[in-house]
């Protein structure tokens, strides 16, 4: 399934972007998921740096396989200034509610050029 398009930033302060991230997220399309980056962009977290599509790619299939079923409930708050986009997000997986950060930097074209996704917290079954 390839990725829909969506205007990244709108005045809804970029839910378009947050929402589609974590509804490829639901939907387990990690090539719809790399779509969304530049073909150079990077995830930078705590314990490392993916870069480029190869290991964005490899990045979101751990990540779904360690977090199984990944089932939005809600999207909050959404900020966006000139090319940045941030919002929270909790999530219902197989071992519980996963609530997380974001912060993206897009590049001229809309896509995402850096991400910075964390996990704020985590509450098992």
């Amino acid at each position: 399934m390839a990725a829909a398009a969506y205007d990244p930033i709108m005045t809804d302060g970029g839910s378009n972007l947050a929402e589609r991230l974590q509804q490829l997220l639901s939907e387990r399309d990690v090539p719809g998921l790399v779509a969304l980056y530049e073909p150079d962009a990077e995830i930078v977290r705590f314990d490392g740096c993916s870069r480029g599509a190869d290991e964005i790619l490899d990045f979101f299939e751990q990540y779904l396989a360690t977090h199984g079923r990944f089932d939005l409930h809600t999207i909050d708050p959404y900020r966006a200034a000139d090319d940045i986009v941030m919002w929270d997000a909790l999530s219902y997986t197989d071992d519980g509610v996963l609530h997380t950060s974001n912060v993206v930097v897009l590049g001229d074209d809309g896509l995402i050029r850096r991400h910075m996704p964390g996990i704020l917290g985590y509450w098992g079954r």
